[in-house]
């Protein structure tokens, strides 16, 4: 047609001009998806960040834990099997009067710190998580070679049990409750952390810092279970 015809002798005409507006309109609509794909990008970011951070500390909460552990632990597969893997799960037994006198913002940060600090320092805990409003954090830690376990645990508690709050030196009176992770077989995480809270909240009420959950321990918390039961 006539109009085809025109189109075709512009092109002849001006090949430069037609062949630069191609390319215009070739790089908006790239610039144009890669905009998009990186608002996506953020976007996916961001719901990633709401998903697995705590939103008062900063820090993985449980979700996160148990999302990535399960990865970590593939990677640490020898130290499964040398039987040197365990759960940690640690908290302060007085963290109600705490809040009372100091303010929940202010206890909250500090317990933060304290955990940022702790796995800094400390090579063999390869992952942390906070339990939000808990005061409770979870670890994935590995034993270093040569080390106690309980030595360990005692040295890791009395290092962070003292913090200074408004220029007064406070005992957060720490806690930790292990479970060790099986060297061979199957497991489930969920399982090992709930092993891990048993043998925590055994020591509430007692003098003891920290506990290993073991077949006595799970006994005894049948026969408990029984009696309420009965009762």
């Amino acid at each position: 047609t006539k109009e085809d015809r025109n189109v075709i002798s512009m092109i002849y005409r001006y090949p430069l001009v037609f062949l630069g507006g191609i390319i215009v309109i070739a790089l908006l609509v790239i610039f144009s998806l890669l905009y998009m794909m990186r608002v996506r990008r953020r976007h996916l970011q961001h719901i990633r960040q709401l998903a697995y951070t705590d939103a008062t500390t900063g820090l993985p909460n449980l979700h996160w834990f148990r999302s990535e552990v399960p990865v970590i632990l593939k990677r640490l597969d020898s130290l499964r099997k040398a039987g040197r893997l365990f759960i940690m799960v640690f908290g302060v037994s007085r963290l109600d009067i705490l809040r009372e006198a100091y303010g929940h913002q202010l206890v909250r940060d500090v317990l933060c710190q304290r955990v940022r600090a702790g796995q800094q320092d400390n090579e063999w805990i390869q992952a942390v998580s906070v339990l939000s409003g808990t005061g409770r954090t979870y670890c994935l830690c590995s034993l270093p070679d040569g080390e106690i376990l309980t030595d360990l645990l005692q040295d890791l508690l009395l290092r962070y049990d003292k913090v200074r709050i408004n220029e007064m030196i406070i005992h957060l009176d720490l806690r930790a409750g292990i479970c060790m992770i099986p060297a061979e077989g199957t497991f489930y995480l969920m399982h090992l952390m709930g092993a891990a809270d048993i043998a925590y909240n055994e020591l509430l009420g007692t003098a003891r810092k920290f506990g290993i959950y073991d077949e006595h321990l799970q006994k005894e918390l049948a026969l408990q279970k029984q009696i309420e039961s009965l009762m």
